[in-house]
């Protein structure tokens, strides 16, 4: 697995992860608009959480060129420590039940 297809497996996995949630605590009628997207840089690829149809949102993660994943310090650089890596990991033990990156514990 190349880390094209890593990254694009891990916002399936958010995506999955945010759906179950919103469900569960929203409701199944509820109208959910949010959608994760990769956006792949020199350094780093972002994983970015979008809403109501935008092409931006907040930094969700950022992902290395080994697959190791970090979670956002701010919109252009990630936290110090690795929370996981993408050929390493399974991503539902990354991920906590919101689809967010697990802290550190």
């Amino acid at each position: 697995m190349d880390l094209q297809e890593a990254v694009t497996n891990f916002v399936q996995a958010c995506q999955d992860r945010h759906q179950a949630w919103v469900k569960e605590s929203m409701g199944k009628d509820y109208k959910d608009t949010t959608v994760f997207r990769s956006k792949i840089g020199k350094r780093w690829t972002k994983i970015i959480c979008c809403q109501n149809g935008s092409e931006t949102g907040s930094v969700h993660a950022f992902i290395d060129t080994n697959g190791d994943a970090y979670k956002p310090a701010s919109w252009q650089a990630p936290a110090k420590h690795v929370r996981g890596n993408l050929f390493k990991h399974e991503h539902g033990n990354m991920l906590d039940s919101y689809g967010n990156l697990s802290w550190i514990r």
